[in-house]
């Protein structure tokens, strides 16, 4: 119908044309362009498996995210944050940093550790001891 979506497909997405289920297809937002709109079924189901189907993830938890700032990154912190969730992320850059925090206003200064090194695991834990 002429209409603007992103989707999933289940198998043989390398084709001319396929039958999508309603269920698995979203309206692009106008001011999306269609290229932005291809990444994000794919990190957002990506994020929500990992978190939600194998990690079981329940409202309230801690989690850490790796590298907050790539897509599957961002859309793990907007799920866990969904759940009210307490998030940790590492990024590698005080550029990332900033973009995280503009972006998630609701992640402080404790949310963020440094991907570089592992001292992200003494960080969560120094922050979580209670």
């Amino acid at each position: 119908s002429g209409k603007r979506v992103m989707g999933l497909v289940p198998a043989e997405g390398l084709a001319t044309s396929t039958l999508v289920p309603q269920s698995f297809l979203w309206d692009v937002p106008s001011n999306w362009t269609l290229e932005e709109a291809a990444s994000v079924p794919v990190v957002y189901s990506t994020a929500y498996y990992a978190l939600i189907v194998r990690g079981r993830m329940q409202p309230g938890e801690t989690v850490l995210i790796h590298s907050g700032s790539g897509g599957v990154g961002q859309a793990a912190i907007t799920i866990a944050l969904s759940l009210g969730c307490c998030v940790f992320t590492t990024v590698g850059s005080a550029e990332k940093r900033a973009y995280l925090q503009s972006r998630f206003p609701q992640l402080n200064e404790t949310s963020f550790a440094n991907s570089r090194d592992t001292s992200f695991e003494q960080h969560v834990l120094w922050h979580t001891a209670g």
